[in-house]
Order: structure tokens, then sequence, then C-alpha cells
């Protein structure tokens, strides 16, 4: 049988459908499709070679996990078709709980999920209960991509490698949600900037600037191509908390630099996009303390570059206190700390893909975030990360 019901758009990455399947199941399977549509970043596709057992034109990947053990990956064809695809097998009596999470960023496109498949004795109980949740803002560090990769600038092997080495749920942002056992929805997006423009696949599809595409229903519009798809003030799913990590794409691409006035403008307004669809729930704001994977002499992509990388450790920072002062500052919910990476970062072994923040830096950087959210939230830690 089908279990069905009104389709789950998921264009974030880790997006997650969780649910508990009752009684034996020789196999669980979910109808799913990732939809092809023109306006989308085809280029993704035919750029990343079919690596463990992704499918050459995988529109998304996603993680499964079965009574909190991952027990693998599915990639979703980019197709307008959809398919089965079998998430679990030989479950024996009992409750068993099964989450599917979306690990791969918009660009590489959305998923719709038609229905879960269950055989013959199996059915769905009620759903399990809802947890607090943490909601991300950020660009490339907050999607991990390339994170468990080498750092290498060969693009020929970046692209092939691109979605076996990349994993969101293996981000600094999942792992801050998983140390007090709370949920997350991760907006972040490749390329996106406060003022910046960034990455670009579409007429329509574009990674910035941030404050432009919170309102935006599919994840900064990288999903089916259309931009008159808004969240209504009222309409955004509830969060406890919002976190946001952006700036640096701005200060690399020489966009903000020394220019105060115009960094907090930009952050202003993405404040005042969130505190009109979330007026009262807390907002953290980070800037980095300390030599990040952006910052360090020893990133070979940012060469040249040291003012913009040096101006990292100023100007994020005098955005976001200038842009929270004006709104209120702490008073208004509206809370700005430095994240030191702890322990520091390490150029020999924390550079991911294209030097891009690695899998061991993202724990660093995981665990500078953890005391701000504890002391804000007044939340227990329940798993160290």
């Amino acid at each position: 049988c089908i279990v069905a019901g009104t389709d789950l758009e998921y264009s974030c990455s880790s997006s997650l459908l969780r649910f508990i399947v009752s009684g034996p199941a020789s196999a669980v399977g979910i109808t799913v499709f990732s939809p092809a549509d023109g306006g989308r970043a085809k280029k993704m596709h035919a750029m990343n070679a079919s690596t463990n057992g992704t499918p050459e034109k995988a529109g998304a990947l996603m993680n499964i996990y079965v009574n909190g053990t991952r027990t693998g990956k599915i990639g979703v064809e980019a197709c307008d078709t959809p398919k089965q695809y079998i998430i679990a097998e030989g479950l024996g009596d009992g409750d068993t709980l099964i989450e599917v999470t979306k690990v791969s960023e918009p660009a590489w496109g959305m998923v719709v999920v038609k229905g879960i498949n269950l055989p013959d004795g199996a059915t769905l109980k009620d759903a399990p209960p809802a947890k607090r949740v943490i909601e991300f803002l950020g660009d490339s560090d907050t999607t991990a991509i390339g994170s468990m990769g080498p750092p290498t600038l060969n693009m020929f092997v970046a692209l092939k490698n691109m979605m076996a080495w990349s994993d969101t749920d293996r981000s600094w942002a999942a792992h801050v949600a998983r140390s007090f056992g709370v949920d997350h929805i991760n907006t972040a997006a490749g390329g996106i900037g406060l003022m910046l423009t960034g990455d670009k696949y579409g007429p329509l599809q574009k990674a910035g600037p941030s404050p432009e595409h919170y309102e935006d229903r599919l994840c900064f519009n990288w999903g089916l191509g259309s931009k008159g798809d808004r969240y209504s003030v009222g309409d955004m799913p509830e969060v406890d908390l919002v976190v946001i990590w952006l700036g640096q794409n701005d200060l690399i691409a020489g966009v903000g630099p020394g220019n105060i006035a115009k960094g907090t403008k930009a952050y202003r307004a993405q404040l005042e996009v969130i505190r009109r669809h979330r007026p009262t729930t807390p907002v953290l704001c980070l800037y980095p303390l300390g030599l990040i994977h952006t910052s360090h002499s020893s990133n070979r992509l940012l060469k040249g570059k040291v003012k913009r990388q040096a101006a990292l450790a100023t100007d994020i920072k005098e955005w976001a206190e200038a842009a929270a002062a004006e709104l209120g500052g702490e008073k208004a919910g509206l809370y700005v700390r430095g994240v030191a990476m702890e322990p520091a970062f390490d150029p020999e072994q924390d550079f991911g893909l294209m030097y891009e923040i690695g899998h061991k830096a993202q724990l660093k950087w995981a665990r500078g975030v953890v005391p701000h959210v504890k002391a804000i939230m007044g939340w227990d830690v329940v798993e160290g990360c």
C-alpha cells in the first residue's frame, strides 16, 4: 500500500522525513522524484559522475536512518516521474523508527515525496513527538559542500566527486542540533551572501542576496524555477532559534571589505525579514574569532586576497553588532557572538575540497557555537560533538 497525503517538497538541506513502522516489513520504500525542470542547474548533474551508488543524474542525496543508525544513502534521480526507492528491509515485529534526511544542498535540486510504501501487515503509527527546531542561515560552510574531500583545486576531481564528498548531516549545523537533541532546518546555499548575488544557474535561480530569499518556500528559489512562491507572514514553519553565519562571501568577493555602513544595512535587512516572520524568536548572529579556513594564509584558493581575508576578523562583527543594536539588541532577542574553533584550525587536516571547511573543522566550529546556544536558550547538552 502507499500511505499518501499532501506532497512534501524538500529543498532545504537537512529536510527530514520521520515516521514509525509497526509490525514486520520485508521492505519499506518511499515514492519520490527530483523535478528536472529546465531552469535548474542541469550542468551540476552532468558534472557529477556516478560515485558511491549515486545515479549519474542524481537530483538530490538522502541519508537513511533506522532506529537512529545510519544504514545507507540514496541518490534520487533527476526526473519528473516519481519512483520508488527501498530504504529499509527485513524489519521485525514491533516498532521501527525510520528517518530520511536530504543531505545535498539546494543547487542539486529539490525532492518531492509522494508517499511511503509498506507491505501488507505493516502500518504507520502516529507521528513521533515534535522536537525543538533550530533554523540555520549560511553559505557553503553550513551546507558542508565537499567537506569530506581533500583540499584539491583540480576541477575535474572536484566536480566528479562533489556529491560523494558532501553530506549536510556532517555540517556544523547538524552537529549543533544533535548536541541538544533537537531538529534543525538548514537553509544554507553555496555562494550566498548578505549582499552578493552569488552562484547563478538560471534566470530565477541565484544564491543571494540572502535577505531577498529568506521568504522563498523552496529554499532560496532553487526548486521549481518560480520566484512567486513566498511565505506569507505567519505561514512559515515555527522554530525555536535562528542562527546566522553569513558575510564571508561578501568580503572575499570584494562587495563589503571596509564598508561598514553597507554591510550593516545588508545585515539589518536580513534581521528585518526574519523578524517579519519570527517577531520574538531568538536570533544568534555569528562572527569568527581567530583564523578559520577562509582567513588562513594556507588557503590556496584565496591566494592574493590578504586584505579581504583580514576583514573577516573585524567587518562581520561590526555589521552584526550595529544592525542588532539598531533593532533593539539583546532586549529584542538579537544576540551577536564570536566563535572560536575548538581546538584551533589546523591547515594540515581541516581544509576540505577546494579549500572549503573540512569535516573535522565542522566539528571544531560546532564546539564553538554550542556554548552560545546553551547560554541563550538554557538547553541541556545531550551529546558531545
